[in-house]
């Protein structure tokens, strides 16, 4: 079983793996967040592409915050599949 990894190693792999999905995606910018266990707040751990400067404002971000992100995150915003089934049977 492999030890479990430094925090500064742990932030290297996230930064890396941020980096190949920006790169692979061809995104302008990239933004992750963290949901600590027990916490009901997202916090901002990877930004790329943007100065934080202008993503200071969404640092944390509450799960029950009334934006579209958050219903993403939290799995209640409806899926595209379910989007499309909607849209499908709105036609007929």
């Amino acid at each position: 079983m492999r030890p479990a990894a430094s925090a500064s190693e742990a932030a290297r792999q996230l930064d890396a793996a941020v980096a190949e999905t920006v790169r692979a995606t061809g995104a302008s910018v990239a933004l992750v967040y963290l949901l600590p266990p027990g916490e009901r707040v997202l916090h901002l751990a990877v930004v790329s592409g943007a100065p934080r400067r202008i993503t200071a404002p969404w640092a944390r971000i509450d799960l029950g915050a009334p934006i579209p992100f958050i219903a993403y995150a939290t799995g209640s915003a409806p899926r595209h599949d379910d989007i499309a089934l909607l849209l499908i049977q709105a036609s007929r």
